[in-house]
């Protein structure tokens, strides 16, 4: 689910990146519905027509692939003129939060194990990992329950920092105590 919302992101960046090589505006643009290149193509024409230069900052509107082309898999993209500009996929940012990841966090803790032997080879025998879930994206969108134990694999200590909230240390399924 990360991979895909990467590369929305780097295809959204490269619309900004062209934007803003013709006009140097800050925008906030979000994409809701069908991101299919065809629809992404009609962006900055409809961007350009606007002639945001002469419009003030918070100046709004609606591009809606639909209004030219009826047939067309609808994107609405919702543009504001802004002091900062911030591109991205509403639809990578809206949808059901995950309360059960237990296994997503086991299998991630899993994958780093494998790692372990190198990390205590650099870094000494207390080797902690850090997860982290950022809950902005549908990727990280977890909420772990009160006392929920996992096998740590070896790691001294496990810490899942489902972002923006508080770091949570993980509780060893072992029964012992982690380190601070």
């Amino acid at each position: 689910m990360k991979a895909a919302e990467s590369k929305v992101q780097r295809t959204l960046s490269a619309l900004q990146r062209e934007y803003e090589a013709i006009e140097n505006i800050s925008l906030v643009v979000k994409f809701v519905g069908n991101m299919e290149a065809s629809n992404l193509a009609t962006v900055i024409p409809a961007l350009l027509a606007q002639d945001l230069r002469t419009k003030p900052v918070c100046y709004r509107f609606v591009h809606d692939t639909t209004v030219a082309n009826p047939a067309r898999a609808r994107l609405r993209v919702h543009v504001t003129k802004a002091l900062h500009p911030d591109w991205y996929s509403v639809n990578d940012r809206v949808g059901f939060v995950n309360l059960n990841p237990h296994g997503i966090i086991a299998d991630a803790i899993m994958k780093k194990a494998d790692q372990l032997p190198g990390y205590k080879q650099i870094a000494g025998i207390d080797v902690r990992l850090l997860l982290v879930a950022d809950r902005i994206s549908n990727s990280g969108k977890l909420m772990l329950g009160k006392g929920a134990q996992f096998d740590l694999r070896g790691f001294n200590t496990v810490y899942l920092f489902p972002y923006p909230e508080d770091v949570i240390i993980l509780e060893s399924a072992s029964g012992s105590t982690p380190s601070p």
